[in-house]
């Protein structure tokens, strides 16, 4: 009867965190559109790029991460060679994660045009922005405790002792946009 509740409760709160990601994908999908100002045409085009392009990069952030956590935990205890190569490792995965973001640009130019792909970032750190400070705003009262990494947004499972406001890391500015 225990694992049967455990499963369901756990079941429950993957749901949960699905429709959650859900959420985010339309208000971007929207967000990027509008800002975008793309047309069906254009948007059809656009989406399937642009996430192939965001896949390689959440990989090669993933990769990075792991080097690094890597590196934090055991760099007194790795051999400096290791560390060397480590720490190149992470610069090479930083390298790799712009050559890619070239890469999808052209792509991302050939298919809405190369006026509207060169908005694409800065779409991005705008809609960064306002999904944190509606999760800033909502953390208080939903109490989900959330941090960032490498620009990432990571739902953390455990709360310690930490007030809502230590659960955000990164401040955004304040902005007129809602969700």
């Amino acid at each position: 009867m225990k694992k049967t509740i455990i499963l369901l409760m756990m079941f429950v709160g993957l749901n949960i965190t699905v429709l959650g990601q859900e959420k985010v994908e339309q208000l971007k999908i929207a967000y990027f559109t509008k800002e975008l100002n793309l047309t069906t045409s254009e948007a059809e085009k656009f989406w399937p790029i642009y996430n192939e392009m965001e896949g390689k990069i959440k990989e090669i952030r993933k990769n990075r991460r792991k080097i690094a956590k890597n590196l934090h935990q055991n760099g007194d205890s790795l051999a400096i060679d290791v560390v060397k190569k480590n720490t190149i490792a992470i610069f090479d995965s930083e390298i790799a994660e712009v050559n890619v973001k070239k890469e999808y640009y052209n792509k991302i130019g050939d298919a809405i045009g190369f006026k509207k792909a060169s908005k694409v970032y800065k779409v991005e750190m705008e809609f960064r922005k306002k999904l944190l400070q509606k999760l800033k705003k909502n953390v208080e009262t939903a109490a989900v405790p959330v941090e960032i990494v490498h620009h990432d947004l990571v739902v953390r499972e455990d709360k310690e002792d930490r007030t809502p406001h230590q659960w955000i890391k990164e401040k955004p500015e304040r902005s007129g946009f809602s969700f």
